[in-house]
């Protein structure tokens, strides 16, 4: 046992990159490299970055840990923020529960700040996190939390204290929506997840259960962009490229050629793709909710089964909405598919117009520009 832990530290070092200084002094410490949607915030800012998947290792740091015979993870951040000091840590990763303890362990004058980067349903994060709380019998604690919509405030103060505002998607709320002529095409965003083991199970619920009925949405998707003469755009979700070709393989598998595939890239402006077309279609995407609060049209074809904690991935059902509304649904009948899919199509703005306030009221804020996070931050940063 300890020879693998000794093999997986060896590694971890090796593979990482070394940085010898001690961290730098800065009001800001963003809590991960990869998931960083703060760019354009952070250009003028004095901050620094602190890699917790392991992609760059501080070596005094480490030495430091080393000195006190406390060779961990948790001593590694105690030590690492000791000396950066910073007035905020920030983080897009608003369900990693190593982010969620912080405030248990550093200096309480440091202010632990998230926003919330995903919708979240009981099936994974919300159900780690209460499964989680009734082992502890403990909340977590943070500072703040900006998150999509009153619901999802409600549930994160049952299992994390902490003042939490509303603004809906930050990455949706920073880009600027471009007004284009939209193309008069169906854009479907995928949900597809070609590296699931189909036969394992998630909750009493197995992965093929979970899926099998994604294929009949495509199939009847494709009928209708036939009776309507409209062109069928799929958006794909995976980035690598291994498994971007599988991706492209399930939908010609279910499509033909009847479709033009847009792969997805890292880095991506996949808002901006979306701006492009008039009618966008998927099944429980963030994307397709972000799309939707900024006046994209857009419906959601629930095809999960209808089994707690699956059944909370349709749209509106955590916010209590019924199963069938103007431009969502069940894929339990035709009829249903049929009328939202008419209505994406040949209804007018101002019945879309409706649509499109019930999606902010109910599940997702949209703040243009991020002012009320900028002004909120910017008010720690002046004290």
């Amino acid at each position: 046992m300890i020879s693998k832990k000794i093999y997986h530290l060896t590694r971890i070092f090796f593979l990482a990159r070394w940085s010898i200084l001690p961290p730098k002094k800065v009001d800001i410490v963003l809590f991960d490299e990869i998931n960083n949607p703060f760019l354009n915030f952070l250009n003028k800012k004095k901050y620094s970055i602190f890699c917790i998947r392991n992609e760059e290792i501080n070596l005094y740091v480490l030495f430091l840990c080393i000195l006190k015979l406390k060779i961990n993870r948790k001593e590694y951040i105690k030590v690492f923020f000791n000396y950066a000091n910073p007035k905020i840590i920030l983080t897009a990763i608003d369900n990693s529960q190593t982010f969620l303890k912080l405030k248990d362990y550093l200096n309480k004058e440091i202010k632990i700040i998230s926003i919330q980067n995903a919708y979240r349903t009981y099936w994974g994060d919300l159900l780690d996190l209460e499964k989680n709380f009734n082992i502890k019998k403990k909340k977590f604690k943070v500072d703040l939390m900006f998150v999509f919509n009153k619901k999802i405030k409600e549930i994160y103060s049952k299992y994390i204290d902490g003042e939490k505002i509303i603004i809906g998607a930050y990455t949706n709320n920073e880009r600027k929506k471009k007004i284009l002529k939209k193309k008069k095409e169906i854009l479907f965003i995928s949900t597809h997840k070609p590296f699931v083991n189909l036969k394992s199970f998630d909750h009493k619920v197995s992965n093929y259960d979970f899926f099998k009925n994604d294929k009949k949405v495509l199939e009847r998707v494709l009928e209708l962009c036939k009776k309507f003469n409209l062109k069928l755009n799929i958006l794909g979700r995976i980035t690598s490229k291994k498994d971007a070709i599988k991706e492209y393989a399930y939908f010609k598998n279910i499509l033909g050629n009847n479709f033009n595939f847009i792969k997805n890239e890292r880095g991506q402006n996949n808002h901006s793709i979306c701006d492009k077309y008039k009618y966008v279609i998927t099944i429980d995407s963030t994307l397709g909710v972000e799309n939707l609060s900024r006046g994209g049209r857009t419906i959601f074809i629930s095809s999960r089964p209808k089994k707690y904690p699956a059944k909370t991935r349709a749209y509106g059902n955590l916010e209590g909405l019924k199963s069938n509304g103007n431009y969502w649904c069940y894929f339990n009948s035709k009829k249903n598919f049929d009328k939202v899919f008419y209505n994406l199509i040949k209804e007018d703005n101002k019945f879309w117009s409706k649509c499109i306030a019930k999606n902010r009221n109910s599940i997702m804020k949209y703040d243009p520009g991020n002012i009320i996070f900028e002004n909120k931050i910017n008010s720690y940063l002046k004290k």
